[in-house]
């Protein structure tokens, strides 16, 4: 069987944006006196969206400061979201093999709310 195109996910899939992720909600939490949390824990709270990493990131009591953490964090990230956001190992020469082969390639990727 040929393929004809492959379709990807932006975040997780082509690029490891996880540590600017971190770095925006860290900022955020911070801001409203909140812990800040580790890299790894983040590795866990991340893949449904920004509002849920909020609710995640936050004290099961800290919930009300959910909209207003979240706020902050967007802010944050339009600011630093390519400070250290990567292409995953080895993606940049895939893409260009699929490319040469004919494929044709998308990125298909929702803000999340």
């Amino acid at each position: 069987m040929a393929y004809k195109a492959a379709i990807f996910d932006l975040d997780g899939t082509l690029v490891d944006s996880l540590a600017d992720l971190a770095d925006a909600t860290n900022y955020a939490l911070e801001i409203f006196g909140q812990p800040s949390r580790n890299l790894q824990a983040f590795r866990q709270m991340v893949g449904d969206g920004t509002r849920t990493l909020i609710s995640r990131a936050l004290e099961p009591d800290k919930q009300h400061l959910a909209e207003n953490v979240l706020e902050k964090m967007r802010e944050k990230y339009a600011q630093i979201c390519l400070d250290k956001t990567r292409p995953y190992n080895g993606l940049p020469q895939v893409a260009a093999e699929l490319a040469k082969r004919g494929i044709k390639l998308a990125v298909l990727t929702i803000a999340s709310a």
